[in-house]
């Protein structure tokens, strides 16, 4: 086997262990389902990068990876958000920051 395959299989297989490990680093079934989703729409949105890079030439490929890059920044603070909003409704804390007075 050549030595690029390799590699790319390295980084693939150390790709599918970080996306293991994020949605089991979930604290309740709901949680590790936003992750598990989460992580679809990563692998999706890199899958159909790395086919616009192989299909599209190259003064359109910035054009491209522009709003990729802005929808997988989007979708990354959607995810974090939501996780986090989920660990506050669990512990119970969200409630107390929304009671406290703001003056």
């Amino acid at each position: 086997m050549s030595p690029v395959l390799l590699f790319f299989a390295a980084v693939l297989v150390w790709f599918g262990w970080k996306t293991w490990r994020f949605v089991q680093g979930g604290q309740s079934p709901i949680e590790r389902a936003v992750a598990m989703r989460g992580a679809i729409a990563f692998w999706l949105i890199g899958f159909l990068v790395l086919i616009g890079f192989v299909f599209v030439p190259m003064p359109f490929k910035l054009l491209f990876a522009i709003p990729a890059f802005l929808v997988s920044g989007w979708v990354a603070k959607a995810v974090r958000d939501t996780r986090t909003r989920l660990r506050e409704e669990q512990t119970g804390r969200a409630n107390v920051e929304k009671m406290k007075r703001i003056n």
